[in-house]
């Protein structure tokens, strides 16, 4: 040192996020209760069948979180090359839930669906329980038709009952 001063060097305070956030919720159709127009649960609600090829899957996390939905096709809880469906930011509506519509088309078939969220520090979380979820966009055949063997006449009409029964392939 030969009495030279330099000036202050001003330093910078810097954050690094090293914790992820918690696994999202599984991953669900989203229903008409949900958001009517998003609605992906066809049929009987709740029982993960739909008609949907692209559906629109929910799942709850923290509101600055996003969510990423992925099919788990080997099941090594990672997001694969060609697993990826959807990615949606969490919404602040009661709960805490993003909706995400995939943007990719699945064929007919059951399939693995995990979610993971990542936090505005670009950490991930660990995935979400899988959701089993079945698109089935073959409409059902009738297989038979029967009536009863009651015969009706002109002179029955409006006095006589009969009984029509459909059976259907699913």
């Amino acid at each position: 040192d030969n009495g030279n001063i330099s000036d202050a060097y001003a330093f910078k305070a810097q954050a690094y996020d090293t914790i992820s956030p918690s696994s999202p919720g599984a991953p669900i159709l989203s229903t008409s209760a949900d958001a009517p127009a998003e609605d992906s649960d066809t049929g009987v609600e709740g029982d993960n069948i739909t008609s949907d090829n692209t559906p629109t899957l929910r799942a709850t996390t923290a509101v600055t979180n996003t969510l990423t939905f992925f099919v788990d096709a080997n099941g090594n809880d990672n997001m694969d090359l060609g697993e990826f469906l959807a990615t949606s930011k969490a919404l602040g509506k009661g709960d805490i839930f993003g909706y995400a519509e995939s943007t990719v088309a699945l064929k007919d078939g059951t399939y693995e669906i995990k979610a993971f969220a990542t936090d505005i520090g670009n950490s991930d979380s660990a995935p979400s329980t899988v959701t089993k979820i079945t698109i089935d966009t073959t409409a059902p055949e009738v297989t038979n038709i029967s009536v009863n063997d009651k015969t009706l006449s002109e002179a029955d009409a409006g006095k006589g009952t009969f009984t029509v029964t459909v059976d259907y392939n699913e």
